[in-house]
């Protein structure tokens, strides 16, 4: 698929279209409505198939090769830190990705 912007009517056009072709036009619209709707909604395959769980700083500790004490420390700079409450946790996929970054 391109990367083509989407051609729509602009409101003058709209304005100066015949009366008759007006029913037409909504319907078109009301299906593209649908169809955006519908890829907003959807989820993407990857995020299907691994669930996202939330480590504990112990867990993502074996994971990273860090301590868990580094691990809450730099908790605010880890793009995979998650405070839930009081209590921190660790995204899997999000160290999946980071150790990807490093990696690559």
């Amino acid at each position: 698929m391109t990367d083509r912007p989407v051609s729509l009517p602009s409101v003058a056009d709209v304005a100066s279209l015949p009366r008759e072709s007006l029913p037409g036009l909504l319907a078109g619209l009301a299906a593209l409505q649908s169809a955006v709707a519908a890829r907003l909604v959807e989820a993407p395959a990857r995020e299907l198939s691994v669930a996202d769980e939330q480590l504990t700083a112990d867990q993502a500790a074996q994971r990273t090769g860090m301590s868990a004490r580094y691990l809450y420390k730099h908790a605010r700079e880890l793009p995979f830190a998650r405070r839930i409450g009081r209590a921190v946790r660790f995204s899997s996929r999000g160290i999946d990705q980071w150790l990807a970054k490093k990696k690559g």
